[in-house]
């Protein structure tokens, strides 16, 4: 049989979405210090960085003077500010990962297989339209 349990909402909500979750990620912190070269309004951000930052770039957030907002900014090694993800791929002449690659497992754990749902309505089959191909 395709389906062999029917799940309430409630249910499905839990297989999803499973409680704590998003708590037990541990979050990276970057301890860089300022280069001399960046602008003056431009600080490390201390936060999670873009997973497709190459190697040698920094991200970092400016403080307007004005109004004290911050914005998310990208410094090359070279201490060049970008705003967005394609000036960086323009200036670099190629094109930046767009999926995140797996985290590496550290040595003697386990590997878990994914565990996958049917939630998807393109997987529940249609109802024949001619009554005699039913049986």
């Amino acid at each position: 049989p395709m389906f062999t349990q029917l799940w309430s909402h409630e249910e499905l909500q839990v297989v999803e979405r499973p409680p704590g979750r998003a708590r037990t990620r541990k979050r990276e912190t970057h301890e860089m210090e300022r280069p001399a070269d960046w602008p003056p309004d431009t600080d490390v951000e201390r936060g999670t960085w873009v997973f497709w930052l190459p190697e040698g770039w920094a991200q970092g957030v400016r403080t307007q003077a004005a109004s004290g907002k911050q914005l998310k900014c990208f410094m090359s090694p070279e201490g060049k500010r970008f705003w967005h993800k394609p000036d960086i791929e323009k200036f670099l002449g190629r094109k930046l990962a767009t999926v995140e690659p797996p985290k590496p497992k550290k040595e003697g754990e386990e590997k878990t297989p994914n565990v996958r749902y049917v939630t998807d309505p393109d997987a529940i089959p249609l109802w024949p339209e001619d009554e005699e191909d039913w049986l």
